[in-house]
C-alpha cells in the first residue's frame, strides 16, 4: 500500500474514532439527563424528547439540507467525508442507545465528562479533513468568510439558539446551564487540540515543482508561501525551498497536496511554539 493511501486509512481511522467518542458523550452522558448537546444533534434530541424519533435517524436527515450547500461551498473531498461521518455518528448514537446505559446522573460530571468526549470527537474529525456534520459544516462556511475566528468559537455562537429551544422545550432552566458548561469544555478541547496554545507547524519543502507547488497550497491550503533560494552542500546545485507556516488541523492535507503534486518533494515539518499575524493568532 502506497503513502498516500496509508495517510487515507490513517484519516478514516481518526474520523471513525471520532465520531465513537462524540456518540458516546451524546448517549452516554447528556440524553439520559436531558442535556442538549447543541447543534442538529440538540435539536435531534429534542425530536427524540417529544415524539421518541431515533436520535442519530433525526440527525442525518437534518444534515442532508447543509451537506448539500457544504458541498457546493467547501467542496467534495470534505464533504464526501463528512457524509461518511455523518452516517457513522448518525448509526453509532442508535446503536448506543439499545446498548449502552446511563453511565451518571450527577449532570455536573455528565456535563464535564460530555464536553471532552465530544471535543475530542470533533477534534479528531476536524484535523482528519470531516466534520460531524450541523454546526460543523456552518462553522466551515462561516470561516471561509470570517478566516481568523477558531472553530471552536463559531461552533458555541451557532449552538446558542438552539440551546435557547432546548430550555423551552425540556422546561428546564437549570439543564440548559449544564449545556453551556458541556459545549464551553467541549469547543475549549477542540480549540486545544486543533490550535494547541498559538501554536501551530512549519513546513519546508526541496522540490522540483515550486511553482505548482505553491499554487496548489494557497488553492487547497488558502495558505501563502515564502520562497527561499537554497544550494545544494554536496551537489552544489540551486534551486528554490518553499516555507510555509500551517495550523495543526491542516497538516494531513498539507502532506496528501505535497504527494499529489510533487511525490519525489523533500519534506521538513516542525513544530512552532507560537504563530502570530495574517490568518493565525493577532501580534500583541
Amino acid at each position: 500500500m502506497g503513502k498516500k493511501n496509508w495517510l487515507t486509512v490513517y484519516d478514516y481511522l481518526f474520523i471513525v474514532l471520532g465520531n465513537l467518542s462524540f456518540a458516546f458523550g451524546v448517549v452516554g452522558f447528556l440524553q439520559p439527563v436531558n442535556i442538549s448537546p447543541g447543534g442538529l444533534t440538540g435539536i435531534a434530541a429534542i425530536f427524540n424528547y417529544l415524539f421518541s424519533l431515533p436520535t442519530g435517524a433525526m440527525l442525518f436527515l437534518l444534515n442532508l439540507p447543509l451537506l448539500i450547500v457544504g458541498f457546493i461551498k467547501l467542496g467534495g473531498r470534505t464533504i464526501f467525508r463528512t457524509m461518511i461521518s455523518t452516517v457513522l455518528s448518525s448509526v453509532s448514537i442508535d446503536v448506543m442507545t439499545v446498548f449502552i446505559k446511563p453511565i451518571s446522573d450527577d449532570k455536573i460530571i455528565c456535563a464535564l465528562a460530555a464536553g471532552v468526549l465530544m471535543g475530542a470527537g470533533m477534534a479528531m474529525m476536524f484535523l482528519h479533513g470531516a466534520t460531524s456534520g450541523g454546526t460543523d459544516i456552518g462553522a466551515k462556511l462561516l470561516r471561509l468568510r470570517y478566516p481568523h475566528v477558531p472553530m471552536g468559537r463559531l461552533i458555541l455562537v451557532l449552538d446558542a439558539v438552539i440551546l435557547a429551544a432546548a430550555a423551552v422545550v425540556y422546561r428546564n432552566l437549570e439543564s440548559a446551564l449544564y449545556s453551556v458548561l458541556a459545549i464551553l469544555v467541549s469547543t475549549t478541547v477542540i480549540d486545544k487540540m486543533m490550535y494547541g496554545s498559538g501554536g501551530g507547524k512549519v513546513a519546508f519543502v526541496i522540490t522540483e515543482k515550486p511553482d505548482e507547488l505553491k499554487l496548489q497550497i494557497y488553492n487547497t491550503l488558502k495558505r501563502g508561501v515564502t520562497e527561499i533560494p537554497i544550494s545544494g552542500g554536496y551537489s552544489g546545485e540551486h534551486g528554490i525551498m518553499l516555507m510555509c507556516a500551517l495550523r495543526r488541523q491542516q497538516t494531513a492535507n498539507f502532506h496528501r497536496t505535497v504527494k499529489e503534486t510533487d511525490p519525489k518533494a523533500f519534506v521538513i515539518m516542525a513544530d512552532a511554539g507560537e504563530v502570530l499575524g495574517n490568518g493565525f493568532n493577532p501580534a500583541p
